[in-house]
């Protein structure tokens, strides 16, 4: 009996520990994020309804945008935001885009696109 109530107290003290652990760079940050261009479009992000997948990188290993990147540096476990992330710090002066089945190219992102980018830090390792 006291072994477990040891136990969940050093529980208990991880957790909160872990809540209150800023990002920062060489961490890994597991994120729910969603990417809206210029024009408000949905073009990239992980909040699928009733089932979200979070995406999770190394802060400063250029895994994702910069703007990303630069957006989670400080940010805590459950906080979320939503930040403009500038072109140079998104897809730049080429733009995010594909070819589509009929050989047209279709933009995401417009070259020199601004960003709007949605973001919750769900777990930081």
């Amino acid at each position: 009996m006291k072994i477990q109530a040891i136990f969940l107290a050093l529980l208990l003290l991880a957790l909160v520990g872990c809540s209150d652990r800023a990002a920062k760079e060489r961490n890994t940050v597991c994120i729910l994020y969603e990417i809206k261009n210029g024009e408000d479009l949905r073009i990239d992000g992980t909040n699928q309804p009733g089932t979200p997948q979070p995406l999770c990188f190394v802060v400063g290993h250029h895994e994702v945008i910069n703007g990303i990147d630069k957006a989670v540096l400080g940010m805590k476990t459950g906080e979320s935001k939503t930040v403009r992330v500038l072109p140079e710090d998104a897809y730049g002066k080429r733009g995010l885009d594909y070819v589509d089945h009929f050989g047209k190219t279709v933009f995401l992102a417009k070259p020199n696109d601004t960003l709007s980018v949605w973001i919750k830090i769900e777990n930081i390792r």
